[in-house]
């Protein structure tokens, strides 16, 4: 959970430093709606933590197959929806800029993705590891 913290520190950090790069060097404009961009992204992001973390509860060592595909897939159509509604918001919100708000909700929330795919990655390796006596 501590390196959910620092994760997140870092993304809002990586926002607000996005954020006023394209205020000052591209348009002043452009910032409010990067700073709602990356807001979506954090949502989108958070959405799939909690699906991640049913995930790495369930119990390996029984067949879980089903279940893991069950959550697996729900929590990628629950992303996906999440995240074409926001876009759909964003853009209508923010119809000049929103070229800023939506490349910045991607790239939050694919960097989310990426930190819980890693760290789904390593639970499930550990796992592994522990159950074939290696």
């Amino acid at each position: 959970m501590t390196m959910a913290l620092i994760g997140t520190a870092v993304l809002a950090g990586l926002i607000v430093l996005t954020a006023e790069l394209l205020g000052a060097y591209y348009d002043p404009a452009a910032r409010i709606p990067a700073y709602a961009g990356g807001a979506a992204g954090l949502a989108a992001a958070g959405l799939g933590l909690m699906f991640a973390l049913k995930l790495a509860r369930l119990d390996l060592s029984k067949d879980s197959d089903g279940a893991f595909w069950k959550w697996w897939g729900g929590g990628m159509l629950a992303r996906f929806f999440l995240i074409g509604v926001l876009g759909l918001v964003l853009n209508l919100i923010f119809r000049k800029q929103a070229a800023a708000a939506l490349l910045t909700m991607m790239a939050v929330y694919l960097a989310g993705l990426f930190a819980e795919t890693a760290w789904l990655a390593q639970i499930f390796f550990n796992a592994g590891k522990k159950n074939s006596g290696t």
